[in-house]
């Protein structure tokens, strides 16, 4: 028999019974988009489609009419956020001004849009709802004339990827590295921040990794991995799974080069440098990621974020000399993950090798990213060698 649920006790219940598997960030991301779900039906109804303008959050979830996820898009677009204290973002100096405001962002959207999405399916699970999936997804194709592949926020694919991407930015930052040697007059600040650069680039693009994993890597790790000759198990932080990496003598050099220039016993691997750079005191033990109000710890010592990974990557590209399109296209931590899957699959590594080396938890994933297509290289260079051995010389048309 269909249990009938209002609008608001179908929310508590999947916050109470949707299983995160441990996701903070996931779970955060649809906590908020839950929240302005209900924003969206207590809003001002003069602004609703008539389909929902007298639904409430008493109101049934056998009430909710197909198009609701497009109704919510559709506020979201339009409904403008206060800017809190953010990166460079700085409160104004009398108080009682009131905040500026934002639109989301298509991203941000997308987001909220695949949260609410798995929300609608978890209730029609359990049969509280009226419309079924193809009913959903019909009206939202009749609200929009776009097609979803053509949105901006597209994810990056592999083949936006250039086949020289990781070894021009290898290639930057070593000559970075270089002009220290020859500039005798560089600070400890330029040198830290050049050797972790260096470092950063070299990691990101023999490892495969994500920023998320990245950050949170600790010297431990690499000194375990030096004893295993190269290879490290990462426990990854999206999926759970783990990733079989290798650090090549050249990667551990690299690593061992920034190490020795910070000369602190900051557990994490790449780590802030602080305003002033300088070394705190050799005495300090205690590095943790939080401080004791829970709030991400800044300064000397503590691990970078993937923002500030982010960060690093696109200012080496910049270096590089790729321009502000090809910044927005494809220079980030993960276009380094794409050409470092891509050029394993070039070399004929076994598919399965390089879902374990990404940590994806199923090969479907990987050969949907990076192998839709067979390669051909193979039977290209097998038809060459075919054809290079039936092609008569020149000494044999002479006899």
């Amino acid at each position: 028999m269909t249990k009938h649920l209002t609008i608001s006790e179908g929310i508590k219940s999947f916050i109470a019974e949707f299983d995160f598997n441990g996701k903070k960030n996931t779970e955060k991301t649809y906590l908020r988009a839950l929240t302005l779900f209900e924003e969206f039906i207590v809003s001002d109804k003069d602004e609703s489609s008539a389909e929902y303008r007298d639904i409430l959050l008493n109101s049934f979830l056998s009430d909710l009419p197909d198009s609701i996820l497009g109704g919510y898009l559709a506020w979201l677009r339009r409904h403008p956020f206060p800017i809190e204290y953010r990166g460079r973002y700085k409160p104004p100096a009398d108080p009682t001004s009131p905040p500026p405001f934002k639109l989301y962002s298509p991203s941000t959207i997308h987001l909220y849009e695949t949260a609410l999405k798995r929300v609608l399916g978890f209730w029609r699970g359990r049969d509280w709802l009226s419309f079924n999936l193809l009913d959903q997804a019909e009206a939202q194709r009749s609200a929009s004339t776009k097609p979803k592949t053509d949105r901006k926020f597209t994810n990056i694919r592999a083949t936006l990827v250039p086949l020289n991407f990781g070894t021009i930015m290898l290639e930057t930052v070593n000559r970075l590295v270089c002009d220290l040697g020859v500039n005798s007059k560089s600070t400890r600040s330029t040198r830290l921040e050049t050797l972790r650069s260096k470092c950063l680039i070299h990691v990101l693009m023999l490892t495969g990794l994500r920023a998320s994993d990245i950050a949170v890597l600790t010297v431990r790790t690499i000194t375990d991995a030096q004893e295993r000759n190269g290879y490290m198990n990462i426990k990854t932080i999206k999926s759970g799974t783990t990733a079989n990496c290798y650090l090549n003598p050249a990667v551990l050099e690299s690593i061992n080069l920034y190490l020795n220039e910070r000369g602190d016993k900051s557990p994490w691997l790449f780590i802030q440098h602080g305003k002033s750079n300088k070394k705190p005191d050799p005495n300090k033990t205690v590095y943790s990621k939080y401080t004791s109000e829970g709030k991400t710890r800044k300064g000397y010592g503590a691990p970078i974020t993937p923002l500030t990974i982010w960060r690093i990557v696109r200012s080496v590209a910049s270096a590089a000399g790729y321009k502000q399109e090809d910044v927005d296209r494809f220079t980030s931590p993960h276009a380094l993950r794409h050409w470092f899957a891509q050029n394993l699959r070039d070399d004929l590594v076994p598919l399965d090798v390089i879902q374990a080396s990404l940590g994806h938890s199923s090969l479907e994933t990987t050969r949907a990213i990076y192998a839709p297509f067979p390669n051909l290289k193979p039977m290209v260079d097998s038809l060459n060698r075919l054809q290079d051995d039936n092609v008569p010389n020149e000494e044999s048309d002479a006899n």
